[in-house]
């Protein structure tokens, strides 16, 4: 049996929620970046929704600095109002899968999602987890139902780490290439590099020749670097957006 600590003198005991949701709060934090936020991402994403429909979506986007120094965030702040009958809903759903207890699940250093209902009593339930346990189904649908029922798609929610982290790719969003961190333009294409767009990964065994040291000189600016592949599709400057085919080949 739980603790029957009352949830005001520690309002994140994990406790069978009671009762009926007045105001649903869920923060998520992606928490991990391999190889450190890029401009774009996700810091962490706040959602509020109210009884009578109000949503609310605070995001703390990526948009500049260093990680260990002077990480820039900027908050963008969405509203929405949604039907009471599409409230009642998401409000049904969360309501009876928290009624029962459920084992929390913590990685250390890993993406976290926190939970806190309010119920119409004034009691506040919190349960906190990681977003890589996603594989629990009635989760995974609850926040699709909240992307398609708010119209924020870009919605973190329970399944973050399904989102950000499983068979996804950074791509150019104009030509669907590698998306290279730190170019200004895009060596494929030429066009220029923003945010980045994110495609299903696919995986493939390739067979043929050995790969090839090409050199790649810009026309415009001067700027040179070196490719080891197969096959070379890079032809414009990283830098300046400049011409910059491939000359000579050595294995």
């Amino acid at each position: 049996m739980l603790n029957e600590q009352s949830v005001t003198t520690n309002p994140c005991i994990p406790k069978f929620f009671r009762g009926k949701i007045k105001v649903l709060t869920l923060t998520t934090s992606p928490g991990f970046f391999p190889e450190g936020p890029e401009i774009g991402d996700e810091w962490e994403q706040k959602l509020s929704i109210s009884s009578v429909g109000n949503v609310r979506l605070k995001r703390e986007i990526v948009v500049g600095g260093d990680w260990f120094t002077d990480l820039q965030k900027q908050t963008v702040i969405e509203k929405r109002k949604i039907t009471t009958e599409d409230t009642a809903k998401i409000f049904d759903r969360i309501g009876k899968y928290f009624s029962v207890y459920h084992e929390p699940n913590i990685v250390c250093d890993g993406d976290t999602w926190e939970l806190k209902l309010t119920n119409t009593d004034g009691e506040t339930f919190c349960f906190i987890e990681s977003t890589c346990y996603d594989h629990r189904s009635a989760l995974s649908r609850v926040t699709k139902l909240i992307r398609k029922i708010t119209g924020l798609e870009y919605l973190l929610g329970f399944d973050a780490y399904e989102r950000m982290n499983t068979s996804m790719r950074k791509v150019c969003a104009n030509c669907k290439n590698e998306y290279i961190r730190g170019d200004k333009y895009c060596r494929y294409c030429g066009a220029p590099m923003g945010k980045p767009t994110y495609i299903k990964e696919n995986f493939a065994c390739i067979y043929g020749p050995p790969p090839i040291k090409r050199t790649h000189t810009c026309a415009k600016c001067g700027y040179s670097w070196e490719t080891y592949e197969m096959v070379d599709l890079e032809r414009w400057c990283p830098k300046c957006g400049g011409s910059a085919p491939a000359t000579g080949e050595e294995e």
